[in-house]
């Protein structure tokens, strides 16, 4: 088992505060499952924050004049780092970079509006401190910054804003206190605001998973044997069905073998359904180690379990696996695996085999030939195989030193 999945069958937890969850296998599938509509977001921000940001200026200067010309080259280097954002949305890299890439270009319009309240006063100073205080908005609530990041940038543009005071740039008195009430108060609402909205967003994450988780067990338990953990009929029916579409694209050969047991009758009898049930598990663990893993095993009900072979270039793989299974149950069971002193019974497989596509039109047929031709083998003694052929059930094979007629009847 790998890593990440390791990490993703340990128990999910979400930080209280910075909202990132453990393990991180989960933290990455959630930013990748996300961004899609975080591109989306970025770019209707990106877009609507240059236009505000270049509509602010333009207001600025219709109600006060050009009073800061060099003003306009602060907003054009506002405005190239939001257009260069907007622009890497578009590249794929943007997948894994888009938090380093929004945090970079949320702090260009602060640090913007910071610089040029260094050198306002009076109406113009609190115009441009109401300019700031969107941008604070904009960073919490659209740009699709994570809370702690939105969180971390504001609260470096409310130290840099009492820089300005601090440093005797802008003149130090009561004012400040009233400026730090307004910021301070959009902080707090739009940061309790984003870290619920968060939160949230993380919530729903959460459970849609452990709903998806759900319907993935019961389709599982639906479409997998309970004893065996092996794919029962139905499911059987449709990887069949796949196969034998591939088969005909490809122009590759591919069979269906259906196995029944032989002598399995008795050891129910003698020993207890309990103990056929394990017998039952160790011939699906045998049957398994038999084929590749490109193959399949499926256990048809009761004591017959089907084979399905794929992307063969000739019949001799068929011999092969068919020689291989009959090898392998021949082979004693110990009633209990756990218990070296568990007595060993013996029973042996009957195999009916139905290549497609050549043979076959549909998965049903190739089911009903080769279980035809697995009945072919047990009227002429059993632990056999025998192919299908266009007429019916052809030659039955034993392999050498096979017990056949002697055996009992299951």
């Amino acid at each position: 088992m790998s890593p990440d999945e390791l990490s993703r069958n340990l128990p999910v937890r979400m930080h209280w505060f910075g909202l990132w969850f453990r393990p991180v296998a989960v933290e990455r599938d959630y930013r990748l499952e996300t961004v899609g509509l975080q591109r989306v977001q970025a770019r209707l921000a990106l877009v609507t924050g240059v236009l505000l940001y270049l509509l602010h200026g333009l207001v600025d200067v219709w109600f006060h004049g050009d009073h800061q010309p060099f003003f306009w080259v602060v907003r054009a280097l506002v405005t190239a780092a939001g257009l260069t954002a907007l622009v890497y949305t578009f590249l794929p890299s943007f997948t894994r970079l888009s938090q380093r890439v929004l945090t970079l270009v949320s702090l260009a319009p602060s640090l913007g509006i910071l610089f040029m309240l260094a050198f306002l006063s009076g109406t113009t100073f609190m115009e441009y401190l109401a300019g700031l205080m969107l941008v604070m908005i904009w960073i919490f609530l659209f740009i699709g910054l994570s809370f702690v990041r939105a969180l971390l940038i504001n609260l470096l543009v409310l130290v840099l804003f009492n820089g300005l005071f601090l440093a005797g740039i802008q003149p130090l008195g009561e004012i400040l206190v009233r400026y730090n009430f307004y910021l301070v108060s959009t902080l707090l609402i739009c940061g309790f605001s984003a870290y619920a909205l968060e939160r949230q967003r993380r919530q729903l994450y959460l459970r849609r998973q452990e709903l998806e988780s759900e319907r993935n067990r019961h389709r599982d338990r639906a479409l997998h044997d309970h004893l065996t953990n092996l794919p029962n009929r139905y499911q059987m029916e449709q990887r069949l069905e796949q196969a034998m579409a591939r088969a005909r694209r490809h122009g590759r050969l591919g069979a269906g073998l259906f196995i029944d047991l032989d002598r399995f009758k008795p050891v129910n009898d003698s020993y207890g359904h309990e103990a056929g049930d394990r017998v039952l598990r160790q011939v699906a663990q045998r049957l398994q180690a038999c084929v590749r893993e490109s193959d399949s095993v499926a256990r048809m009900g009761g004591d017959e379990f089907f084979v399905l072979l794929e992307d063969l270039e000739t019949s001799e793989r068929i011999h092969e696996v068919a020689l291989r299974i009959i090898e392998a149950l021949s082979q004693p069971f110990p009633i209990d695996e756990q218990d070296p002193q568990s007595p060993l019974v013996t029973v042996g497989a009957s195999i009916g085999i139905c290549e497609f596509p050549d043979m076959t039109a549909s998965p049903p047929e190739v089911i009903d030939h080769a279980d035809r031709a697995m009945y072919e083998v047990k009227r002429s003694g059993r632990n056999g195989y025998c192919f299908h052929r266009a007429t019916g059930p052809g030659e039955v094979i034993h392999p050498r030193g096979a017990q056949t007629a002697q055996l009992p009847v299951a």
